[in-house]
């Protein structure tokens, strides 16, 4: 889980500050424990990458940049 939330992160707008609860959750030498604050955080990451921002149309000048994020699982990409 920490490596997707790092790697998308840079796509989620002050994603650092929710995920950095969830990270120190998921510490080995942290003990688990699940608090409303850890939750909360998780509510607003799932529901930042679930409903994508608007389109519009890019710019013809524009320089364009394709993100790859490839695992023995899956691939993604994020323009």
């Amino acid at each position: 889980l920490n490596g997707m939330l790092t790697s998308l992160s840079r796509f989620v707008a002050k994603s650092a500050q929710h995920a950095l609860l969830l990270f120190k959750l998921l510490r080995k030498e942290a003990a688990f424990e699940c608090t409303e604050e850890c939750e909360q955080a998780l509510q607003h990451l799932k529901k930042a990458l679930s409903e994508p921002p608007a389109l519009s149309r890019p710019n013809d000048e524009e320089v364009l940049y394709l993100y790859l994020a490839v695992a023995s699982e899956a691939v993604s990409a994020a323009l």
